[in-house]
């Protein structure tokens, strides 16, 4: 179809000049490239704990769930968003097989995603621990192999680290020497960030918005990451050292939905987690 032929099928519109017709042809697919962009990937996991359960989470073994709850032990800060938020403890005098050895939670996150994943979460440490106790744990134990990523909560500044390892090699601990981290105020919460890219072996990690972990070409040894626990075992102290997490998300390449980007922690929920809309068309185009 030449062009005048086009201009008449467009009521009142002139006959179309080149020009006018590939501005015409932009305008129509650039929302299509907006949509393709923005929906690339979405939230496919979310608990505000609102529900006053952990139903959404499975139980590690033998490991006591971690409470929902409404108030901190300290008395200092409450939930993060809303009434509600999960405690979770580690007691070093009990034995390591004992249930209550440390409270957990556990995720399977090999459904979650296929090639690219990201985890935000809030965290806040009680004023009352004592010890360095891990947290927000990826795992990974297939026969020999070996792999694991894991946050520590410090003491006595109570910072975050970072450290873990792959199949053949240490990752470098990130000991929080970055400006911006202020995971070293404990009477606040903190904003967590995670980011796996299985093909490149990539991770990074974002503590209050800083960046402070980025490997690429890690050692997978094509083994997902495909478990994920709130907080594992620590170090010997008191019997008492809570940590409090709120709005735990998921976002993967198995989801729709969402605006920005997982590898530079600007994604956001925009929309259904179970599937996506294009923008509609534009309406009452007039051709000049």
């Amino acid at each position: 179809m030449n062009l005048e032929k086009l201009s008449k099928l467009l009521p009142g519109a002139r006959a179309l000049k080149r020009p006018s017709f590939l501005a015409l042809v932009l305008i129509l697919l650039s929302p299509l490239a907006v949509w393709d962009t923005s929906y690339a990937a979405g939230r496919v996991f979310h608990d505000g704990f609102e529900s006053g359960n952990t139903n959404q989470w499975l139980q590690d073994d033998f490991r006591s769930r971690c409470p929902v709850v409404t108030t901190s032990i300290d008395g200092i800060v409450g939930p993060y968003a809303g009434s509600r938020m999960l405690r979770c403890n580690f007691n070093p005098n009990l034995a390591y097989n004992d249930p209550n050895s440390y409270e957990t939670l556990k995720l399977d996150t090999d459904s979650l995603y296929t090639d690219e994943m990201f985890i935000r979460t809030r965290v806040r440490v009680d004023k009352n621990m004592s010890v360095k106790q891990k947290l927000l744990r990826f795992f990974e134990t297939p026969g020999s192999l070996y792999h694991d990523l894991f946050g520590v909560a410090g003491h006595p500044q109570n910072a975050f680290n970072n450290a873990g390892n792959t199949t053949t090699q240490a990752m470098p601990t990130y000991w929080g020497e970055k400006v911006g981290d202020n995971t070293n105020l404990p009477n606040g919460w903190h904003k967590t960030e995670y980011y796996i890219q299985q093909s490149t072996g990539t991770v990074k990690v974002w503590h209050d918005g800083v960046l402070i972990r980025h490997n690429v070409g890690l050692n997978f040894d094509n083994l997902k990451w495909r478990r994920f626990y709130i907080t594992s075992n620590g170090d010997a102290g008191d019997s008492t050292n809570h940590i409090y997490f709120d709005e735990f998300e998921v976002y993967s390449d198995r989801g729709t939905g969402a605006s920005g980007l997982m590898s530079n922690a600007t994604i956001t929920q925009g929309g259904s987690t179970t599937g996506s809309t294009p923008p509609p068309a534009p309406q009452n185009l007039i051709i000049q």
